[in-house]
């Protein structure tokens, strides 16, 4: 027990180090930025203002511009190929493990100089070499802080780039970016769910802690630095995501029981939104209830009504038990836990139950053992290929509508198969307004994304309101 302890102590003690460190890094990095803008304010002031004002020489700039471009010439010349871009940069850090900061007195006039003469060089291009170096010599010198150097260079640079443009999400953004580039260009992507550590995943659900969707999340983006978002609707996810294009989605689309989640096809068209992976979840529910509760106390149970109907036939072995509609099964969980509402049972997930302390009388209830859902993960189309890299994907979801005459959808279907296309799904809704008429939403795989992109082609001029929800890596 006490070695246990110990270790938990010693986890902590390690996690607070880490977060004190970053904390550290990010404002030597602000202060580094600060001090690199308020120098090159200061050297163009005088240079560009300052002197002119003062004293009169003809043809002053391009005198400054030509002396300029002799010193930086003379500089390079001497010291090396200062200042290096972040790409550079980060390429070494990826390749050599290791970036050399023995020259960083050089590497900080070498970010200054060109700016002071007008080139088109960025003060990013400097600082990412300084904030790296900085960030391998405490590796280099401190114990706790050697295994992170790569983490830290990051956390680094992106607090350089976000104090530099006032824009922190751009600063995560564009690390890990280019870190992906880097990755795309040795043909070693980097999938979703196994990025930097660093990064942190805001999930819009909906539902509450505990519930299907904060597993499928934590499941499907596992090792990663997750925050939920969690909402009471479906339209709020989507909502979330248009008010800020950082935030992902994780929304069911079908049950392999209750089917699909027809209105969810519809918000996902409506969205602008793209569909950027897939988890299946095994659902398994439990009934449980307050622990000073048991089978002679209860005589309600609480929960949403699929959970409520995939556990019909065990609800029936208890005809005293009040089946009760609510809008989540988490949700119910956490109503009864924090109302203490004695007499009430809730069915959820085991997790959910645990979390919110109350007893389970009895796990894995649902009828159908077999009972797996499909959720989505959806974004911002910019923000796809974070997610996942578009050349691994094997599985599209397409919408269209086709002509009300005689075997249109069948020659769109037979097209799909000529290039060798499997229809794993379709799923049929009327058009408000247009009798008779549909739109099919369908999910297709494929082997060889060449024939998958011919296929597409040749079924648009077969079809109307075509659209692709999303291309993807399919499970």
């Amino acid at each position: 027990m006490n070695s246990q302890k110990e270790i938990r102590n010693i986890k902590i003690k390690n996690q607070l180090e880490l977060w004190l460190f970053c904390a550290i890094i990010g404002a030597v990095a602000g202060g580094l930025v600060w001090a690199l803008l308020k120098i090159m304010a200061v050297g163009m002031n005088l240079i560009w203002e300052w002197i002119p004002e003062r004293f009169s020489f003809p043809y002053y700039t391009i005198a400054v511009c030509v002396i300029g471009a002799f010193f930086v010439g003379v500089f390079r010349k001497m010291f090396g190929d200062y200042p290096e871009e972040m790409e550079t940069v980060m390429a070494k850090v990826k390749t050599e493990k290791h970036y050399d900061y023995k020259n960083m007195l050089v590497m900080m006039i070498a970010a200054v100089l060109p700016l002071l003469i007008g080139s088109s060089v960025g003060p990013e291009a400097g600082l990412t070499g300084i904030i790296v170096g900085m960030c391998y010599w405490a590796g280099d010198n401190l114990k706790f802080a050697r295994q992170h150097a790569k983490e830290y260079s990051q956390i680094g640079v992106a607090a350089s780039l976000s104090v530099l443009f006032h824009a922190p999400l751009f600063g995560l953004f564009e690390v890990e970016e280019n870190t992906l580039e880097e990755n795309n260009s040795e043909q070693n992507v980097v999938p979703a769910g196994i990025s930097s550590k660093i990064f942190i995943y805001g999930i819009a659900i909906q539902g509450f802690n505990g519930s299907f969707h904060d597993i499928a999340a934590h499941e499907h983006f596992q090792g990663e630095q997750i925050q939920l978002i969690c909402c009471a609707t479906f339209e709020q996810v989507f909502e979330n995501i248009k008010r800020d294009p950082t935030v992902i989605g994780m929304v069911a689309i079908e049950n392999t029981i209750a089917g699909s989640l027809l209105h969810n096809y519809e918000l996902l068209r409506d969205s602008g939104t793209t569909i950027a992976g897939e988890h299946k979840l095994q659902i398994h529910h439990c009934i449980c209830c307050l622990p000073e509760d048991d089978w002679t106390t209860i005589s309600e149970v609480h929960s949403h009504p699929v959970a409520l109907m995939q556990c019909r036939k065990y609800l029936s072995n208890h005809p005293d038990l009040k089946a009760v509609e609510a809008e989540d099964t988490a949700g119910s969980a956490e109503y009864i836990a924090k109302n203490q509402c004695h007499g009430w049972a809730a069915i959820c997930n085991a997790a959910a139950a645990k979390l919110h302390g109350l007893k389970i009388l009895e796990d894995h209830i649902e009828d159908n053992k077999h009972n797996y859902t499909r959720f989505l993960v959806v974004c911002n189309p910019n923000k796809a290929d974070f997610l996942r890299p578009i050349e691994k994907a094997d599985k599209a979801s397409l919408v269209f509508n086709v002509p009300h005459e005689e075997g249109s959808l069948s020659k769109v279907l037979t097209i799909l198969s000529f290039y060798d296309i499997n229809l794993t799904k379709i799923q049929s809704l009327p058009i408000i307004g247009h009798e008779w008429e549909y739109l099919f939403y369908v999910d297709v795989t494929y082997n060889n994304i060449t024939r998958y992109h011919q296929s597409i082609d040749a079924i648009i001029p077969l079809t109307s309101e075509m659209k692709i929800l999303g291309e993807y890596k399919g499970e």
